[in-house]
C-alpha cells in the first residue's frame, strides 16, 4: 500500500459544482468545548457531519473505489469541514483500530496554494517525552483535489498565522 495518493478531478464537474455550492451555503458547528482545549494551537476549523448513507457519501464510496481501487468495508464518518490558520502545524495520526484505518480527505474551496494544503511528517526525535516530526511530503491546495491515505500516516494542514487562508474541505474516515 502507498502512503497516499492523489487523484485530481475527484468529482465530475457537475457533482463538484453541486457539492460545493452546498459546503459554501452551510452555517458550519466550530469545535465542542471538550475539543477546544485538545485543539488549542491547533487548525481552528468548523465542521458538519454528513450522513454516511446519502447522495454524497454514495458517490464518494464510489468514486474511491474507482479512483483508488480501493473497497471501502465500512465508513466511521463524513465531515464537511471548513479549516483556518493557526498559531502552529499540529502534525497528528486519526487511526482508531477497526474504526479508521483510512482517510480521504477532498478539496473543495479555498485559495489554490501549497500553504492551504496538507502536510505529511515523519518521527524525527522524543525529548522530554515530546516528539518533533520532520516534515517529509507537502500537498498543496486545489479545488476538486483527493488525498487517499493511511490513517496511521502523520499529517497537519499547512495553514499557519503566516501563510495560507480558509479552505472547504470533506474528509472520510473508513476502514
Amino acid at each position: 500500500m502507498y502512503d497516499f495518493a492523489i487523484k485530481k478531478d475527484f468529482f465530475k464537474n457537475p457533482d463538484f459544482l453541486k457539492i460545493k455550492k452546498q459546503l459554501l451555503s452551510l452555517e458550519y458547528n466550530p469545535p465542542s468545548p471538550e475539543d477546544t482545549g485538545r485543539l488549542s494551537k491547533q487548525a481552528y476549523w468548523h465542521s458538519r457531519t454528513v450522513e454516511t448513507k446519502s447522495e454524497i457519501g454514495d458517490l464518494i464510496l464510489s468514486n474511491i473505489k474507482n479512483h483508488f481501487n480501493f473497497k471501502i468495508k465500512k465508513f466511521h464518518n463524513i465531515l464537511f469541514t471548513m479549516v483556518g490558520n493557526k498559531p502552529q502545524l499540529n502534525p497528528h495520526i486519526d487511526l482508531v483500530k477497526n474504526k479508521i484505518e483510512y482517510q480521504c480527505l477532498i478539496y473543495i474551496s479555498g485559495p489554490i496554494s501549497l500553504e492551504n494544503g496538507t502536510g505529511f511528517f515523519t518521527p524525527k526525535e522524543v525529548k522530554n517525552n515530546k516528539v518533533s516530526y520532520f516534515h517529509t511530503d507537502h500537498i498543496g491546495f486545489e479545488e476538486n483535489k483527493a488525498i487517499f491515505f493511511n490513517s496511521s500516516k502523520v499529517h497537519s494542514p499547512l495553514q499557519t498565522l503566516e501563510k495560507g487562508g480558509w479552505r472547504y474541505s470533506i474528509v472520510c474516515f473508513f476502514c
